[in-house]
């Protein structure tokens, strides 16, 4: 499977930057066949871990390698909350895998 080095390869690359970043990895409900990393991250503008860090070699693997992996940063509930307080109701981008089979 070409997908377990390359989660790991990304992974690692968030997590050198962000050592307190969580991880859910999936398949998209969207998407079943492509391989999603939810990062939880403790940031205002989760973006930056895409733009700053793992952008280019994330469209690297997808593109030069054909592997069928997104990415998908979050940020950590507690910023969840705030911005509910704030904003009203925000959708977390973890909905966007199936549940946690039981």
């Amino acid at each position: 499977m070409l997908e377990r080095p390359a989660i790991t390869e990304l992974t690692n690359l968030i997590r050198r930057q962000y050592p307190g970043a969580a991880y859910r990895i999936g398949p998209g409900i969207d998407e079943p066949e492509s391989t999603y990393i939810i990062a939880v991250v403790d940031l205002d503008d989760p973006d930056e871990v895409m733009d700053l860090i793992i952008i280019d070699r994330l469209i690297e693997l997808q593109v030069e390698h054909n592997i069928p992996i997104s990415v998908i940063p979050t940020r950590m509930p507690e910023r969840v909350a705030l911005l509910e307080r704030r904003q009203g109701h925000y959708h977390s981008p973890a909905a966007l895998l199936p549940p946690d089979p039981v």
